[in-house]
């Protein structure tokens, strides 16, 4: 019964992986092994544990609700002085995700930052959310699947601290 119980949460495991996009997982596998790259992953199952917290803030209900609904958060960052480092990377990455058939959904130009956010849709909802972060010395993918509520996941972002999550906040003021 163990044994039947490790494989099955092995292909579970593997079914989550294999949803994020194929890009995102080449530019990791790219620089995974880097000096200057970051990689967080926060799975469905963190976030659906937290989705139980009973709270009488309704607020709070309602992010701890959309968290639920989250299978995975990854978060990739690579500062551009990188020895590995490659501009052309970022290039083929973009022309990767547009293959992947995600749409853009808003484009920001903040000071040395260009922001992309891109979804994916199933069934006219988003299953996934691209925040591409391009700045002078810093490149940076936010990579959200599940089931999106774009205004719940600019909070739940916000709340964790996710490094680009300050730019949640213009998809969110451009929502409203």
């Amino acid at each position: 019964m163990k044994t039947y119980l490790i494989l099955f949460s092995l292909l579970l495991s593997s079914i989550t992986a294999f949803s994020q996009s194929q890009a995102v997982m080449d530019f990791h596998n790219k620089y995974k092994d880097s000096g200057k790259y970051l990689s967080v992953r926060i799975d469905g199952g963190l976030l659906n544990l937290l989705s139980g917290i009973e709270t009488n803030d309704e607020e709070a209900r309602e992010m701890l609700d959309a968290m639920g609904k989250i299978d995975a958060i990854n978060v990739h960052s690579i500062d551009r002085d990188e020895d590995d480092f490659q501009e052309s990377d970022i290039d083929r990455f973009k022309r990767d995700v547009k293959k992947e058939k995600y749409d853009e959904l808003m484009i920001v130009r903040d000071g040395d930052a260009n922001v992309d956010f891109l979804i994916k849709e199933k069934k006219g909802k988003i299953s996934d959310l691209l925040l591409v972060v391009d700045e002078t010395d810093e490149f940076v993918i936010v990579s959200i699947s599940g089931e999106i509520d774009m205004k719940t996941i600019a909070k739940i972002t916000d709340n964790l601290d996710i490094k680009g999550s300050e730019h949640m906040d213009k998809l969110e003021d451009k929502q409203n």
